[in-house]
C-alpha cells in the first residue's frame, strides 16, 4: 500500500506539471500561428499568456517579433524591464533589451544596458558578444573593437570571440 500511495502522491504533483506545461505548449502554438499569419495584436496577447504560463524567454521573443512587426518596438521596453527584476541575469531578456534599445536608435541606453549586463559577471562572453553583433551590424566597427577588445581584457583571450573579430575585420575590408 505504501508503493501505491507514494506514486498517488507523484501523479497528483506531477500532473498540475504535465498539464501546465501542455497549456504552455498549446498558448505558445496558437501565439506563432497568429503571428505567422501576420494578426500581430492578436499574437501579442496570445505570447503573455504564454508568458503567464511560464514560457518567458519564448514569449518575449514573439514579442519581440511581433512588436518589431507593427513597429511597436517600445511596447517590449517595459515588459523585458518587469521580466528582468524577476531574473536579472537571463541572457535572452538582456539579448532582447539591446536588440530593442537598437532598433528604437537608443545608443547609449543600449550601450547602458550592455555595461549592466556585463557588470553582472565580468567574464560572461554573451554580453560582450551580442552587443560586439549588433555594432557590427550598424557598421559601427570602432564601437565593435572596443567592446570586443574590453571581452579580450575580460575573458583574458580573443579565441572565443574569433567569429565576431572575423566579422570585423570583413566589414573593415
Amino acid at each position: 500500500m505504501t508503493a501505491l500511495r507514494a506514486w498517488l502522491a507523484a501523479v497528483a504533483i506531477g500532473a498540475p506539471l504535465v498539464l501546465g506545461a501542455q497549456a504552455q505548449e498549446r498558448s505558445l502554438q496558437r501565439a506563432m500561428d497568429l503571428e505567422n499569419a501576420s494578426k500581430y495584436r492578436e499574437a501579442v496577447a496570445a505570447y503573455r499568456e504564454a508568458m503567464s504560463q511560464g514560457a518567458v524567454v519564448a514569449g518575449i521573443l514573439g514579442l519581440e517579433r511581433a512588436f518589431n512587426a507593427m513597429g511597436q518596438e517600445d511596447s517590449l521596453l517595459p515588459v523585458i524591464d518587469a521580466q528582468l527584476r524577476q531574473a536579472p541575469r537571463e541572457p535572452a531578456l538582456r539579448g532582447a533589451l539591446l536588440r530593442t534599445l537598437r532598433a528604437l536608435g537608443r545608443d547609449a541606453a543600449a550601450r547602458r544596458a550592455f555595461d549592466d549586463w556585463r557588470a553582472l559577471d565580468l567574464r560572461d562572453a554573451a554580453p560582450y558578444r551580442e552587443y560586439a553583433r549588433l555594432l557590427l551590424t550598424d557598421r559601427r566597427t570602432a564601437a565593435a573593437d572596443s567592446v570586443l577588445q574590453l571581452a579580450v581584457t575580460a575573458r583574458g583571450g580573443a579565441r572565443e570571440f574569433a567569429t565576431e573579430f572575423a566579422e570585423l575585420y570583413a566589414t573593415i575590408g
